[in-house]
């Protein structure tokens, strides 16, 4: 049987509502402030560059980090 017609249209859209990105204002209610800092995750376990991603607010815009932990003992 034939999915019904339009329902890939709706879960399409309901998929992007999921995985929409909001900005810190529509967040909060207000901008970040300079020196805001937000951590965005880590690299799965095994990756060749074990790190940190981090997303920093400046007085420019904003400024996207890498911490790596390559040479640190994670023990």
């Amino acid at each position: 049987m034939a999915p019904e017609r339009g329902s890939s249209v709706r879960m399409s859209q309901q998929r992007s509502k999921a995985m929409s990105v909001k900005a810190h204002g529509e967040l909060h209610g207000r901008e970040a402030e300079i020196g805001y800092e937000a951590d965005l995750g880590y690299t799965p376990p095994g990756h060749r560059s074990p790190g940190r991603w981090t997303v920093r607010r400046d007085p420019d815009g904003w400024m996207l980090l890498f911490h790596s932990f390559r040479g640190r003992n994670m023990s």
